[in-house]
């Protein structure tokens, strides 16, 4: 059975600031962990989330084109009316 550890490798050659560097050390040092381990990690992270920003974008994007948004100044009365005696409902999208 395959395993995370029999995933193929590739070494990447980057330059980081010292800053960076010294406090993936430190990461390492203080959690027993390899340096790479821990910049893996770190960039999986980094990547999964931006991938998932780029999803979202991508998704609402589509819904704009579909005609579902809301007219600015519709959202601006409404907030501005939040806290008051007498708020405006939530405005829903134009179709």
């Amino acid at each position: 059975m395959a395993t995370i550890l029999d995933a193929p490798t590739r070494a990447l050659d980057v330059s980081i600031k010292a800053e960076i560097a010294d406090r993936v050390d430190a990461m390492a040092a203080g959690t027993e962990r390899a340096r790479e381990e821990i910049v893996e990690e770190a960039l999986s992270n980094w990547l999964d989330t931006e991938d998932w920003k780029d999803q979202r974008t991508r998704a609402s994007m589509a819904s704009a084109d579909a005609g579902h948004v809301i007219d600015h100044e519709r959202v601006v009365e409404w907030a501005m009316s939040l806290g008051t005696e007498n708020p405006l409902p939530r405005p829903q999208p134009i179709r």
